[in-house]
């Protein structure tokens, strides 16, 4: 969607002891202009520019809640998670999907298997920070 930051890529850090996935890296586009609230930090907003930014998280929250899967989102935007491009216009960040995980201990993920594809589950790490 266009007023979601683009998932460019992954990786995955492997244990060799193991074989388990011990770290997960995602790969984001980057997006220029930093956060709304530094932009409104360093200049007054003009209203035009304040509703076309209200009317673009509009748009990217109307596609968590209606164009994935039905209340997946969990509705907790911030301000630091309205990111603008280099022509301002809104891109969502750090939507808060909830983690699926194929593995339920603390800090564990399993690497992904052929079933894990098919039923689209992606495997992360339930702390969040991987």
């Amino acid at each position: 969607h266009t007023h979601l930051v683009s998932a460019l890529g992954h990786c995955f850090e492997y244990n060799t002891e193991d074989s388990t996935v011990s770290r997960i890296y995602l790969v984001f586009e980057y997006i220029p202009s930093g956060t709304l609230r530094d932009f409104i930090s360093r200049r007054r907003p003009t209203w035009l520019q304040r509703m076309t930014t209200a009317i673009e998280v509009a748009k990217g929250i109307q596609f968590l809640q209606t164009g994935i899967l039905l209340g997946l989102y969990s509705n907790n935007i911030k301000i630091t998670d309205v990111l603008l491009d280099s022509s301002l216009h809104v891109k969502l960040n750090n939507f808060n999907l909830p983690l699926l995980a194929e593995n339920k201990e603390m800090g564990d993920a399993d690497l992904p298997s052929s079933g894990s594809k098919e039923t689209g589950k992606a495997i992360v790490k339930e702390d969040g920070k991987s």
